[in-house]
């Protein structure tokens, strides 16, 4: 979002709470040294998913509101994955301004534009807003996945070094959307139900420029990877035609869709581990998370992992079918 509406042409000033010891004191000073005419808080998940040790998230939001609205009253924003679930209640409960539906890429500068130029709001590309107590928004429909938002150059915004201590990848998405219908899934209200495949010509580009930028473990984020699988297999045959020097890794595999062809053109574009999530191997119980693959799928799946494929090790507990391939010594995975 900061590089979005830098591109833009707005003086935007970023801060990262990820490695600060005490976020009050660093967000009071941040908006002291800024001033800033509009304030975006993106925010990733609304509570733990601990039933044992709830914690709600939502709380910390509702504090880091407070403390800006001591120092600040400009317009706030709220993005992220967890507003666009319950976009309506969290606007209620916060009293920010607006809420970013979609691709906040795309739709954060156009609230910007409209901001500036007195633009009506249901203009702006899937944005939520409260309206005499009643929540509204906008009509118009997703964003297209663009380009710049695979790489956007991660030193201006961060400190490398501190994620790279944490052995943190770099994450990269091929698609957004989600047409699965499963019962305890967000994706596809966070992200819409349509996908949005980025070219796999651009993705192997972004993937040769983070390479030349020294970057080295990536991580593909996408909500299932593997789905639409000829996307998957053109973006891994790309992959496989450049002289990256990327370590590839993704945990989004949906069993319906492993086979033995995929896994091979995964391990030749670079990837050094994978996860196949299975949530189970019963029929009924797949049924009923509406997961829309079945135990046949599942078992068909760890055939292909339990294949004779080249250099690959394998390693399995009861959630997951984790596939590691040995051919790269240095892989910290």
């Amino acid at each position: 979002m900061a590089e979005a509406a830098a591109r833009e042409g707005h003086l935007v000033s970023f801060l990262d709470l990820m490695f600060q010891p005490d976020h009050i004191p660093a967000i009071e000073a941040g908006l002291r040294r800024g001033s800033p005419d509009v304030i975006g808080l993106s925010v990733r998940n609304l509570d733990n998913n601990d039933m044992q040790a709830p914690v709600s998230f939502v709380t910390e939001l509702m504090e880091i509101i407070r403390v800006t609205r001591r120092i600040s009253s400009a317009p706030i924003v709220l993005g992220g994955p967890a507003v666009g679930v319950i976009p309506g209640p969290l606007l209620d409960c916060t009293q920010a301004s607006f809420a970013i539906l979609g691709d906040g890429e795309v739709a954060f500068p156009a609230l910007l534009r409209a901001m500036e130029n007195g633009s009506r709001l249901h203009e702006v590309p899937r944005l939520g807003w409260l309206e005499n107590g009643r929540y509204r928004v906008s009509t118009n429909g997703p964003c297209e996945l663009s380009h710049f938002a695979m790489m956007p150059p991660f030193e201006r915004w961060l400190n490398l070094k501190a994620y790279r201590s944490a052995n943190a990848t770099i994450p990269i998405q091929s698609k957004r959307g989600c047409p699965f219908p499963c019962i305890y899934c967000t994706y596809s209200i966070s992200e819409g139900r349509e996908y949005r495949l980025a070219p796999p010509e651009e993705v192997a580009q972004a993937l040769v420029h983070l390479s030349s930028q020294g970057y080295r473990d990536i991580e593909f984020v996408d909500n299932v990877f593997n789905a639409p699988y000829d996307h998957a297999l053109a973006i891994c045959d790309r992959l496989a035609q450049t002289r990256h020097k990327l370590r590839l890794i993704t945990v989004e595999l949906n069993p319906a869709f492993v086979d033995r062809s995929l896994l091979k053109a995964m391990e030749n574009a670079g990837f050094v581990g994978v996860g196949v999530t299975a949530e189970s191997a019963a029929d009924a119980a797949l049924a009923g998370l509406r997961k829309g693959y079945t135990r046949a799928e599942v078992e068909k799946a760890a055939a292909a992992v339990r294949g004779k494929i080249p250099g690959m090790i394998v390693i399995s507990n009861r959630k997951e079918i984790v596939i590691k391939f040995s051919r790269n010594v240095r892989d910290p995975y």
